[in-house]
């Protein structure tokens, strides 16, 4: 973890990285914002600014689990025979963006386990004027390490991905204020539970590829239920403001692993896809779950909260319209210390 206050700081702290990965003939991959990429240009040695990768936190961190899909994807394809890799990430998340933080947080959690089998080195930087305490503590509990111009020295507020899991988990999910629908989750009432949310999403204000995303979503979560937890579960659906949330229940055994819809699945294996489908289509995902059943939580995208025909209100409430429905199985779109 590398956080800094000023570009003086990122600049001292990121240009031995960079310059002496390229020197050492590793690959490099430099993910920032806008200011911070073109800062490095003008910085680096100009054999680092012609091989390294540079991309900006804006295109990057759009989502998380996709992102950790990309970065190890990135990492693979830059690991060739064992070939040494440094990743620089600025993750695109500041005070502004809060509310979706405690997704961004866990990414940052889960990021070592899923480059552990890679010979990958990651820092990751966070301007402290921008992220905000708050933040910027969630983040210290992630990094194993803190970096700066100096050197590096152990995170003593570090907690094992494991660990931070269970404290993010032990938050009670908040129980919804206005529910607009609510039904039981069964074989036969799968094509209900896309056709409700579909209208609910367009009545809201969510365009048509939105709404398709967010309903393979939930298709993911219940039919889940049905192959998963005895084939009985529950779907709410309600409004906040920008978003709609829809939430899938059942009294199963409970998911065994931890990090489910986070991990990319083994392409190889024939290992559970549909939490991270799930994750994948929609904008934020929750998942609390042990021996007495799990709930998955899902965000849409934002919408406005006022259209011209006031299908959508200050409120978070929206009415019904219509919309398109999907009816099949959802088809996914196209460390070290930190």
């Amino acid at each position: 973890m590398l956080p800094y206050a000023s570009a003086d700081e990122f600049v001292a702290a990121v240009t031995p990285f960079v310059d002496n990965g390229v020197a050492a003939g590793e690959a490099v991959l430099c993910i920032g914002g806008t200011d911070n990429i073109a800062l490095l240009h003008e910085t680096l040695a100009p054999r680092s600014t012609e091989q390294a990768h540079f991309v900006t936190s804006e295109e990057w961190f759009r989502h998380p689990a996709r992102v950790l899909r990309d970065v190890y994807e990135a990492v693979d394809g830059f690991a060739v025979d064992g070939r040494q890799v440094r990743v620089l990430g600025e993750p695109f998340v500041t005070e502004a963006r809060a509310d979706g933080a405690s997704g961004w947080i866990r990414y940052e959690a889960v990021l070592n386990e899923v480059l552990s089998q890679h010979p990958a080195w990651l820092i990751c930087a966070y301007h402290t004027g921008l992220v905000g305490e708050d933040l910027l503590d969630e983040g210290r509990r992630c990094h194993p390490q803190v970096t700066h111009a100096e050197g590096s020295r152990e995170n003593l507020d570090y907690l094992p991905p494991s660990a931070l899991w269970r404290q993010l988990d032990a938050v009670p999910l908040a129980e919804p204020d206005n529910l607009l629908h609510a039904q039981v989750v069964t074989e036969a009432a799968l094509a209900d539970a896309r056709q409700a949310v579909s209208a609910l999403g367009r009545g809201a204000g969510l365009d048509l590829m939105d709404t398709v995303m967010f309903v393979h979503a939930v298709n993911e979560a219940t039919t889940n239920v049905v192959d998963h937890a005895y084939g009985l579960g529950t779907l709410r659906v309600w409004m906040e403001p920008h978003r709609m949330v829809c939430e899938v229940a059942d009294l199963g055994p409970g998911i065994g692993d931890s990090f489910a819809g986070w991990l990319p699945p083994d392409p190889t294996t024939d290992a559970k896809r549909g939490l991270w489908l799930a994750h994948s289509f929609c904008d934020e995902l929750e998942i609390r779950s042990s021996g007495a059943g799990t709930t998955v939580r899902m965000c849409s995208k934002p919408f406005p909260t006022a259209s011209p025909d006031g299908t959508a209100t200050p409120d978070g409430t929206a009415t019904s319209n219509g919309g398109d429905s999907s009816g099949d199985r959802a088809t996914p779109p196209t460390v070290r210390d930190r």
